[in-house]
């Protein structure tokens, strides 16, 4: 049985025009898979996974397809790869490698790497995927899907744009005939443009989500502020560093203790949400070893690195991000609960880090997701944004609904702002209960 989702998960132009439709996910094709009547019958508990060692080896498409459930055999070859693959920090070896070490199991993620190679052997595309149990239905998503800012493969600069749907609808084809069970493919948080190159996800399905925005660098510094800031601006960031250098304050990039202030950062981020009542995802144990792992110096390149202010030898800000190539990512922060908050320290740690960027040659500072006051007045450019949702059987189908309700009943809450705080003070108040109790 085929089945095509309408309404707002038909698939929509990613620069915001309505789209056509692109069909069922499963052709009736030799060469790709089919959802049979006792398939789609089939529960997903039924459903046998591969074993972590095991490498399968399909035809999809014009290319050759290699699916790891093991990311160690893939290191050599993910690393030289990524040199020239357009592609982003979260889809790096060191990122991916550090999700599967410390973080993918207790997430409840199964890892799938594919390689896609040419006939000449040459490999085209890598995509880092997992596979996870939500509400009953077995999802194939990217790995690290909610805790990476831009959701995306690492594709060889020639062929990103040669690619066709029918290759992609092929590749997921053999990835099921690998072994590899689900019902629904759930990429989320997708760029529609990466490295001058159209995201080739967008041609499966293409719903717009919140965008991203990046501030572009130079090495003058003091250029870049002249053009993305208001004069008015400008002058209030030199206001508050005065006022700020009244005490004994220190601002930097942690370099020996990144970890500790891993800790610290955690800690203040706790607080934060707590406060707002949201739930502290960056709080959880897995996650707190995720970005302590991300720290280790045997990869200067591309290790986090937390920014910080501290008064009086207090941290009261923190920021962390990480370089790839010639791009900084802001990946989050947090504000101590101090009096100082009013001198505006995320503004004046961005600035700082900022213009260490601009010093280190990179050409592009990456806030990453949302429209806070804290990016608006930087005034970036925008990144456009889009999740792929398809249906291959019921389960998924009905994944797909439940999930498009929440969002819905979510947004709907937080569009009404007196229903919307008292959520948040309900939740604020059983989160502070749940602490007390451990």
């Amino acid at each position: 049985m085929e089945i095509q989702l309408s309404g707002s998960l038909a698939p929509v132009d990613c620069l915001g025009q309505p789209g056509q439709a692109n069909g069922p996910l499963v052709p009736a094709s030799p060469e790709t898979f089919a959802v049979s009547r006792s398939a789609e019958c089939e529960t997903p508990q039924a459903a046998t996974p591969v074993p972590p060692q095991a490498v399968t080896q399909a035809t999809g498409g014009a290319y050759q397809i290699q699916v790891f459930r093991n990311l160690q055999p893939l290191a050599d070859i993910w690393q030289e790869f990524e040199k020239d693959a357009a592609c982003t920090v979260f889809q790096s070896f060191r990122w991916v490698s550090a999700w599967c070490h410390t973080a993918a199991a207790e997430m409840g993620e199964e890892p799938v790497f594919v390689i896609a190679r040419e006939p000449s052997g040459a490999v085209a595309f890598l995509l880092p995927l997992a596979t996870r149990r939500v509400l009953g239905a077995r999802v194939l998503q990217w790995l690290a899907q909610n805790q990476s800012a831009y959701n995306f493969g690492l594709f060889r600069k020639d062929i990103a744009s040669q690619l066709s749907e029918r290759d992609l609808r092929a590749v997921f084809a053999a990835i099921r005939r690998s072994g590899v069970a689900f019902n629904a493919v759930c990429f989320r948080g997708q760029p529609a443009l990466w490295d001058g190159l159209v995201n080739p996800m967008a041609q499966l399905s293409c719903i717009p989500v919140a965008s991203c925005y990046e501030v572009p660098l130079q090495r003058d510094f003091d250029a870049v502020c002249l053009r993305q800031l208001s004069s008015d601006k400008r002058q209030d960031l030199r206001r508050q560093w005065r006022r700020l250098s009244e005490h004994p304050v220190s601002v930097g990039i942690a370099s020996r203790s990144s970890r500790d202030m891993i800790d610290t950062f955690v800690a203040h981020k706790t607080e934060q949400v707590i406060a707002n009542g949201q739930p502290n995802l960056i709080g959880h144990p897995a996650i707190v070893k995720f970005f302590k792992a991300l720290c280790d110096p045997a990869a200067p390149e591309t290790r986090l690195e937390p920014g910080f202010i501290a008064v009086d030898g207090d941290t009261v800000s923190t920021i962390n991000g990480m370089r790839f190539k010639d791009r900084f990512y802001h990946l989050n922060g947090a504000i101590a609960p101090t009096p100082l908050r009013r001198w505006s320290l995320a503004q004046l740690l961005i600035h700082d880090l900022m213009s260490r960027q601009c010093a280190r040659g990179a050409r592009a500072w990456d806030f990453g997701p949302g429209d806070g006051s804290h990016k608006a007045l930087w005034r970036p450019n925008e990144i456009k944004m889009f999740d792929t949702l398809i249906a291959l059987d019921r389960f998924g189908a009905a994944h797909i609904a439940l999930q498009d309700a929440v969002r819905s009943a979510r947004r709907a809450v937080s569009a009404n702002r007196r229903i919307h705080a008292v959520a948040a003070a309900i939740r604020s108040h059983y989160l502070r209960l749940m602490i007390k109790e451990r």
